[in-house]
């Protein structure tokens, strides 16, 4: 008895050959695919937690916010929120600091990023050759402060309230930060004063 002996056809194996190409493709496809959604979450991820610490940072920093007792005549006030000569807003006050003790810090939107701005001393210099600038978030598209001007007449805070200058020998009650960051969007925050 002959035995036939079964072997693959030269198309079977031509067709076999193009399926797993195909499925080797669409794995190929579907793992980059998975790896660019990966890398653009961790992207915003990261956007996001430095968006976090500066907000953090500045919290920490108005926390902090401390007034002089008794001022000299004519002194600047304790809390500024003055128009810089670049046409932004900077906001100057003295605050305690654990280490240094009193100390006057500020922020100030300046080359597309939010900065913390340090003086060595206790008395606020218009110069600013005496400041440090420390960039806290890039990308920043615009920012505008508004603090809080409490005119004693209803339980809720209205817009009208919100003013965009402050010069006044007391801090404010609130601060209201609104930053517009690349690819994000705005971001609004207040903090409580006192």
């Amino acid at each position: 008895m002959k035995q036939h002996q079964r072997a693959f056809t030269l198309i079977e194996v031509l067709v076999a050959l193009v399926i797993l190409a195909v499925l080797g493709l669409m794995s190929w496809r579907a793992l980059s695919a998975a790896l660019d959604s990966r890398d653009h979450i961790l992207g915003v991820e990261q956007r996001w937690q430095r968006i976090a610490r500066a907000l953090s940072t500045v919290e920490t920093h108005l926390l902090q916010i401390s007034t002089r007792n008794n001022p000299a005549p004519n002194a600047v006030p304790d809390f500024q929120l003055i128009l810089a000569s670049t046409g932004e807003q900077r906001l100057v006050f003295l605050r305690m600091d654990s280490e240094q003790g009193a100390r006057v810090s500020g922020f100030e939107f300046k080359d597309n990023a939010l900065q913390l701005l340090r003086w060595p001393a206790r008395i606020y210099s218009v110069k600013t050759t005496d400041m440090t600038s420390e960039p806290l978030l890039d990308g920043v598209s615009s920012l505008r402060w508004a603090v809080y001007d409490d005119k004693g007449t209803a339980d809720d805070i209205s817009d009208d309230e919100w003013v965009e200058k402050w010069n006044q020998p007391t801090p404010p009650r609130g601060v209201r930060l609104r930053i517009d960051v690349n690819g994000v969007g705005t971001v609004e925050k207040l903090y409580a004063i006192r």
